[in-house]
């Protein structure tokens, strides 16, 4: 399978690019910077707040895998943060719908809809269903909890969660 990683050049892209290929996967990494000396497989500068950007670097892609973002809330304004990491999920499934990829994973902790520590009273599966509709998901999602686990990422990744606004 091909597959598309956004923000292929990060500590987790990378992390994900080279499971991914160890997995038999070729990939192709999406990013604003480009990765460092051990990059794999061919890399595409993409601007993700734009749909057509983005779909040009997911053509002839399986699937794709969403990390690209700012990852931290408090290296810029919240509405910042959200803005950008809202707009760039959007293109990214709105072109992979666009292409007919029907298979999405969003990053953890990307996009407020799909974090553990969301402040939302929906259950993140309803609102994925609502705006994401076209989007496959294959395992149920309970309550606020994330459509990437985060416990499965600090397992097979070493991820540990930092969030400012809990003192951790």
């Amino acid at each position: 399978m091909r597959v598309l990683v956004t923000g292929g050049s990060g500590r987790l892209g990378q992390q994900v690019l080279h499971e991914l290929v160890g997995h038999g996967h070729e990939v192709v990494n999406a990013d604003r910077r480009p990765p460092g000396a051990a990059g794999l497989g061919p890399y595409r500068e993409v601007e993700l707040s734009d749909v057509g950007h983005v779909a040009g670097a997911l053509s002839g892609c399986d699937a794709v895998v969403h990390l690209g973002a700012i990852p931290t809330a408090n290296s810029h304004p919240n509405e910042v943060v959200f803005g950008n990491n809202t707009r760039a999920t959007f293109a990214v499934l709105q072109a992979a719908a666009m292409l007919g990829i029907r298979r999405a994973v969003l990053g953890f902790e990307v996009l407020n809809i799909t974090s553990a520590d969301s402040l939302s009273d929906v259950p993140t599966e309803e609102l994925m269903r609502r705006y994401c509709p076209d989007v496959q998901l294959r395992g149920r999602i309970v309550g606020s909890g994330s459509a990437w686990s985060t416990e499965k990422a600090r397992r097979l990744l070493g991820y540990t969660p930092r969030h400012s606004w809990r003192g951790e």
